[in-house]
């Protein structure tokens, strides 16, 4: 065996993802630089044996947990290079989000930043390039794909090829879950930092009005974030402020109100920030909301209402943690549709009307300002997983139906792969099957991914 490659001590070779996914490594490694991860991947081909890459665990699909196969890390690949003269960055699959954005500020001195921004800070690049992700800015940018100038990966015979955004197979690459290749390193476009920004968190009585506030804001000046969050996500991170420090300073959702919408507004000075704000109060208070109960925080301050958004996350993960030590089968579970045919106001009605005859908890929160928010359902027993499961098959059946994109955020992976492959379209489907066969014949990279192969 290559040296590289490190046998498990007895009963440590259970891996799982934050989704609680959990499977069997037969071996692991963790290289330090390209030349060793070359070298591990030519052992494996040789060997015969298939290879999962697995970053920071952070995914909800399981995605990076190996099935019965070698798991290679990529968390020491973090070797970053800051090109001035074109602000891209160079940067290792490895390296987090939170390195890579303070590297973008120390050497640009302040001057550039990288957009994307998951709520999820820990999240790897190689990750995020396998998934297409997107975070809280998602609004205004997109997805990851369209900050990508270029990608350095590993191919099935173990060779260094690089692809970039004008190559005909680069939309195929990007968000295939690390079935096609090894992802090394990838160069990332900057742009510049605005002077001036601010949080705000709006309250609304009723959904209608909060839907219809986000109809009319959506084309106003400097937003780049519009985050919908109901509001038994409030109820639940009150319940867990003991546990998560970070957000034991934000108050209560204000008595009286259902749901609130949270607004990142962008500038280059504070006097049009200011601006944009009032405008914003204004056009609240139309749709009933009330200014005094408006959470309002400057630059310095808004990571601790983009820390309160992440912490809805954490407490659902943590409440699936407390039921699956209780009944293993529970697992992370939700509704990820991006709509292309229905209004905001028939979204959140929809998804209110899944679970009007059911008892399950559910939390709705998300991107409603591009149209894509999550349903997470926090099961208690083997029968309301069974339940969930049931319900999460008719929405996606049903968004398929109406010309709808399903596991739109957070991808496949194997927790969900018999569910796509049951309801996804034919032709979706054999798009990716033909780029795996192209690039991975002999499936040695990520099996179980998206495939039940």
């Amino acid at each position: 065996m290559n040296k590289l490659i490190k046998p498990f001590g007895a009963g440590m070779n259970e891996m799982h993802d934050e989704s609680l996914y959990t499977n069997i490594a037969t071996s692991h490694s963790s290289p330090k630089n390209e030349k060793e991860l070359i070298q591990i991947i030519k052992s494996c081909i040789s060997s015969n044996e298939k290879i999962t890459v697995c970053g920071s665990l952070t995914g909800l699909v399981g995605g990076a947990v190996a099935h019965h196969c070698h798991s290679l890390s990529t968390v020491n690949l973090k070797a970053k290079h800051y090109n001035k003269e074109s602000n891209t960055v160079e940067i290792e699959s490895g390296a987090t989000f939170e390195e890579l954005e303070k590297f973008v500020l120390k050497e640009s001195k302040s001057k550039r930043e990288f957009p994307i921004s998951p709520t999820e800070k820990t999240a790897t690049i190689g990750g995020a390039i396998s998934c297409n992700s997107s975070g809280l800015r998602s609004y205004h940018f997109g997805k990851i794909e369209n900050f990508i100038e270029s990608i350095t990966y590993c191919n099935s015979k173990g060779q260094v090829e690089k692809i970039s955004k004008n190559d005909d197979d680069f939309q195929a690459f990007i968000g295939s879950e690390g079935m096609m290749g090894i992802i090394i390193k990838a160069e990332l476009k900057t742009i510049e930092k605005s002077a001036s920004a601010w949080g705000i968190m709006f309250f609304f009585k009723c959904n209608d009005d909060a839907s219809s506030f986000v109809d009319s804001a959506a084309d106003c000046k400097g937003i780049q974030v519009i985050e919908y969050i109901d509001k038994q996500s409030f109820q639940l991170c009150e319940s867990y402020k003991g546990l998560i420090t970070n957000i034991e300073g934000i108050p209560p959702i204000p008595n009286g109100q259902s749901c609130g919408i949270y607004l990142e507004i962008y500038a280059d000075t504070e006097l049009k920030i200011e601006e944009y704000a009032e405008h914003l109060m204004e056009l609240s208070m139309s749709f009933n909301s009330d200014p005094d109960l408006t959470w309002a925080m400057s630059y310095d301050e808004m990571s601790k209402l983009q820390i309160y958004r992440h912490a809805i996350s954490e407490c659902i993960n943590m409440e699936v943690k407390k039921y699956n030590n209780i009944e293993s089968r529970i697992k992370f579970i939700n509704i990820d549709i991006k709509w292309n045919n229905a209004s905001r106001k028939e979204i959140l009605q929809y998804y209110l009307n899944l679970f009007k005859e059911s008892k399950l908890n559910s939390y709705i929160y998300g991107h409603i300002g591009s149209f894509n928010l999550y349903v997470n359902i926090v099961c208690k027993t083997n029968e309301e997983y069974t339940e969930a499961e049931a319900i999460v098959q008719k929405a996606y059946k049903e968004a398929i139906n109406n010309g709808n994109e399903i596991l739109f955020e957070f991808g496949v992976g194997k927790l969900r792969n018999q569910l796509y492959c049951n309801i996804e379209r034919v032709e979706v489907i054999n798009k990716k099957m033909k780029a795996k066969q192209k690039y991975d014949l002999k499936g040695i990279f990520n099996p179980m991914n998206i495939f039940i192969i």
